[in-house]
């Protein structure tokens, strides 16, 4: 590998129920290849009709202006069903996006919790 290449990881999102919230866990790569597969977990919870969404965050490695608009339109998704997304973490991947982008006050943020399921 070249210097400066940075090392690809998939994206895994996994999808949890708890009464009438759904937690959504997403490790690797959350960049504009990734979007579209958390997009799609998105609109699956929200045929759920459940209105509370919590994503962690915490294992994401590396996000992108894709990954951070895919968040934000969850956000935005959820708000006519009177619906709420809660971000876990953020890992440092992400928490470094939304300081240096100024949108860490778009999102509802709690620390992570080891073995809790995240809520809202």
């Amino acid at each position: 590998m070249s210097p400066g290449r940075r090392v690809r990881r998939r994206l895994h999102v996994h999808i949890s129920a708890h009464d009438d919230a759904t937690c959504l866990a997403v490790t690797g790569d959350l960049d504009q290849r990734a979007a579209a597969a958390l997009t799609t977990a998105v609109n699956k919870i929200m045929l759920t009709g459940r209105p509370g969404l919590t994503v962690d965050t915490t294992a994401v490695v590396y996000c992108d202006a894709a990954g951070l608009v895919a968040l934000l339109d969850a956000c935005d998704r959820l708000l006519p069903a009177d619906g709420r997304l809660r971000l876990i973490g953020p890992g440092a991947a992400v928490d470094a996006f939304l300081e240096a982008t100024g949108l860490r006050p778009a999102f509802d943020i709690a620390p992570s919790t080891p073995g809790e399921p995240h809520l809202p």
